[in-house]
C-alpha cells in the first residue's frame, strides 16, 4: 500500500520485495491470493496457528 502498488501488480511487487518482508519461516517471498486480494504465508509455529485474527486455514495474512 505504501508503495502505491495496485492489486494487479501485487504478485510481481511481492516477488521483488526486500528480504526483510519475506516469509519468516522459509525466507522466500510471501504469497499473493489474487481472489481475496491479500498477501500471506503459512504459519508453522503453534502460537500463530492458535490465533484467530489474521489467520485462515493455517495461513497468516494481511489485507490492505
Amino acid at each position: 500500500m505504501a508503495a502505491g502498488t495496485s492489486h494487479e501488480n501485487a504478485e510481481k511487487f511481492i516477488a521483488n520485495a526486500d528480504q526483510r518482508f519475506h516469509d519468516p519461516y522459509t525466507g522466500k517471498p510471501m504469497q499473493w491470493d489474487a481472489e481475496k486480494k491479500r498477501i500471506f504465508f503459512d504459519a508453522q509455529g503453534n502460537f500463530a496457528k492458535n490465533k484467530m485474527a489474521g489467520m485462515n486455514n493455517g495461513g497468516v495474512f494481511v489485507t490492505p
